[in-house]
């Protein structure tokens, strides 16, 4: 079971740009790391906003999220946890099944207070994972239940 620790951002305005962390130079992209340090996946949010994304995300009324990633290196003892607005968290790739752990807290940020976390919601073609052999694995598209696990909100997504 490998373990990759996700860093996402939480944002509350309709537009917003963030840097991530500059990768470390890993061989070849492979994301073995030192001893004691964890692939981490950092995803920078560079656009969201309510424009069609076949217009340059400049004019009309859709949904235009632009995002890139880049994998780090980071100390492996972390906790799920949400500091300074960073949401960090926790997946571990099996057989068939990704286990997504967030942390519990989430349900209390502002932007969460009315909306029902008990189920997850993923749209089918829109998540690939990457295993360690370099196999890419789709998430299923559908809605999945959430479980509390001490301090963790865990999800179970199946792979295609």
């Amino acid at each position: 079971m490998k373990t990759i620790f996700l860093s996402l951002l939480l944002f509350s305005s309709a537009a917003m740009a963030q840097s991530a962390k500059p990768a470390v130079d890993l061989p070849n992209g492979d994301p073995n790391c030192p001893p004691g340090f964890c692939p981490v996946l950092n995803i920078n949010l560079e656009m969201f906003n309510f424009h069609k994304p076949r217009t340059g995300c400049t004019t009309g009324f859709g949904l235009c999220v632009r995002f890139s990633t880049s994998i780090t290196c980071e100390f492996c003892l972390r906790k799920n946890s949400i500091t300074n607005g960073m949401v960090i968290s926790s997946a571990y790739l099996n057989e068939d099944e990704v286990e997504l752990h967030l942390p519990l807290a989430l349900q209390k940020e502002k932007e969460f207070t009315d909306t029902d976390m008990t189920s997850f919601e993923v749209e089918d073609d829109s998540w690939t994972i990457t295993d360690e052999m370099g196999k890419l694995h789709n998430i299923k598209g559908g809605v999945y239940p959430v479980k509390v696990v001490d301090e963790d909100m865990v999800v179970m997504l199946p792979l295609r």
